[in-house]
Parts: structure tokens; C-alpha cells; sequence
């Protein structure tokens, strides 16, 4: 369950933040043997404007 908090005293105790998610984790799922997942930068889109 994800909820999006508005209270503005809530949000205020977050630094820099505009809104809130606060997160529940209800399950954990465990995979043995999965393979894991590598991830690297990869080059801009020539067609990304330039900023």
C-alpha cells in the first residue's frame, strides 16, 4: 500500500520534500538463484536538447 501524505506538518518534518509517500510492505517475496540485475550509465539521446 503506498499513500500520498498532504499534512503539511508531517511533510515539513521531511527536509526539501514537496509531498510524501509513505510505503507498507505487507509481503517479502525471497528468490533463490535469481540472477541480479547490473546496471550502468548509458549515453545521452543526441536528440535530448541541450541544458
Amino acid at each position: 500500500m503506498a499513500e500520498i501524505i498532504w499534512d503539511e506538518a508531517a511533510i515539513a518534518s521531511f527536509p526539501g520534500a514537496g509531498r510524501v509517500v509513505r510505503f507498507e510492505i505487507r509481503d517479502v517475496v525471497q528468490l533463490n538463484n535469481a540472477t541480479e540485475l547490473w546496471w550502468e550509465d548509458s549515453e545521452m539521446s543526441p536528440f535530448n536538447p541541450k541544458g
